[in-house]
């Protein structure tokens, strides 16, 4: 994923999401309710979405596959350990990105991040999403910076990508789930400046780890 591009001029262009790594920890055990998931369905279609997704990712831990043997290198119960992760939907999170002037001359695409949760958190800990980051919509308003000033003008818009998934595709959902489930396991290094391309790199690493099971969940609903 980049977070460096030239822009040439305003329309609608691709960028590829943020998506945060920040950490909490204690253990956790299997039992036959689900209260996490009864909690997500009360929360409308923010909730279900996130529910449907989490399903998902369930079913790839839970299976034998290279995704569930890569996250169970540092984490053996990785499954479990996601089972009891609580999420949060910020409604009232970042929604532009922003195009800002670097001292090259080339401008940077900061993004509403997606996902964040705290680095090394382990069992019952918070992911929070963000309501309008990539994890629920495909696109995002661009503002411009004006000649490395305060000012920011409105410069079309962006269509936000996870990897190569488009924000808002199950595909999306996926990914940025395992995302943050590596940053809460320590699978994953922290991106603690947003700017380095951390972020991207860590994608990479879930996509080229897990690509198969991401592109079969999205084909196969459950």
């Amino acid at each position: 994923m980049r977070l460096v591009q030239r822009l040439a001029g305003s329309g609608v262009f691709v960028c590829a999401a943020f998506i945060s790594g920040v950490s909490f920890a204690k253990e956790y055990k299997f039992v036959a309710s689900d209260p996490v998931r009864e909690g997500l369905v009360t929360m409308g279609k923010p909730g279900l979405t996130v529910a449907l997704a989490r399903d998902h990712v369930m079913e790839i831990l839970q299976s034998k596959n290279s995704c569930s043997a890569w996250f169970a290198e540092v984490d053996p119960n990785a499954a479990a350990t996601f089972a009891s992760l609580k999420f949060i939907i910020e409604t009232d999170g970042p929604k532009d990105v922003l195009a800002l002037h670097s001292y090259s001359g080339e401008m940077l695409l900061k993004h509403p991040y997606s996902a964040k949760a705290l680095e090394n958190a382990g069992a019952n800990s918070f992911v929070v999403l963000n309501a309008k980051g990539a994890f629920f919509v495909h696109a995002a308003p661009v503002l411009r910076q004006e000649n490395k000033s305060i000012w920011f003008r409105p410069f079309g818009r962006c269509e936000l990508l996870v990897g190569s998934y488009r924000g808002n595709t199950l595909a999306a959902q996926i990914t940025i789930l395992l995302h943050e489930l590596g940053h809460v396991v320590g699978r994953l290094p922290a991106e603690s400046d947003e700017l380095s391309g951390q972020s991207g790199r860590n994608t990479a690493e879930v996509v080229s780890r897990c690509h198969k099971q991401i592109k079969a969940a999205a084909g196969s609903p459950l």
